[in-house]
């Protein structure tokens, strides 16, 4: 993100996206304007595309072949390098509806995009607090709090969870947390969070799990 920051406060060369999907009209388009040079960073295409003798490089436009969500996201990634807070906003959605199968879907690209928030960011906290204790979202943030916190350290863990303190937490999870973070706990080697997104796809049991897209006879 320091580069980022670097591109954005040396710059205001802005170029205009502009989201063209078959299924969306003009009007629906989605138009934003980011830093170029932050565009071509990320992308040699667009280096190319934006420096040559194109006509996106006369007009300061670029076409973006997708939906106005996907480019919403885009950008939001461009500049922030996360999109995995809109999954967790629509996981919530699916919680309050009783949709296990958006539930399903949104750990599996949780899990596959290695989603690693953090116990200071106030997302985390603002996440926590519209979840249920036991959802599977909720145990993965912890899961992949303490299994990949305990490998720097108690000192780390306490000064970790110190911070935690000072946000929003919900006062269960921190509790929970206190107690697994304890220098002398042992933690278990294996890492649910690395494992398996079964793990947080809420099987009822091993009949349900061979009959659902996890079974065996799905992959």
């Amino acid at each position: 993100m320091t580069k980022v920051r670097g591109i954005i406060a040396t710059t205001d060369d802005l170029v205009e996206l502009i989201s063209k999907d078959d299924n969306e009209s003009d009007d629906e388009s989605h138009v934003a304007e980011v830093h170029r040079d932050l565009l071509c960073c990320f992308a040699p295409y667009y280096r190319a595309l934006l420096n040559e003798n194109f006509k996106e490089a006369a007009h300061d436009t670029v076409i973006l072949e997708m939906d106005q969500a996907c480019c919403s996201m885009f950008v939001q990634w461009l500049y922030t390098g996360f999109i995995s807070w809109s999954l967790c906003q629509l996981y919530i959605f699916a919680d309050q509806t009783m949709n296990l199968i958006l539930r399903r879907t949104i750990m599996t690209q949780l899990f596959d995009s290695k989603f690693d928030p953090s116990i200071n960011d106030p997302n985390t906290s603002a996440l926590l607090n519209s979840l249920p204790s036991n959802s599977s979202l909720t145990r993965y943030v912890f899961d992949r709090f303490v299994h990949h916190t305990c490998n720097m350290g108690s000192h780390s863990r306490t000064r970790e969870y110190n911070d935690a303190l000072h946000d929003d937490i919900p006062v269960e999870f921190a509790h929970k947390l206190k107690m697994r973070l304890t220098p002398h706990r042992e933690v278990p080697q294996e890492c649910p969070c690395c494992h398996s997104p079964c793990n947080y796809h809420e099987h009822d049991d091993s009949v349900e799990w061979e009959s659902s897209e996890c079974g065996p006879e799905q992959t």
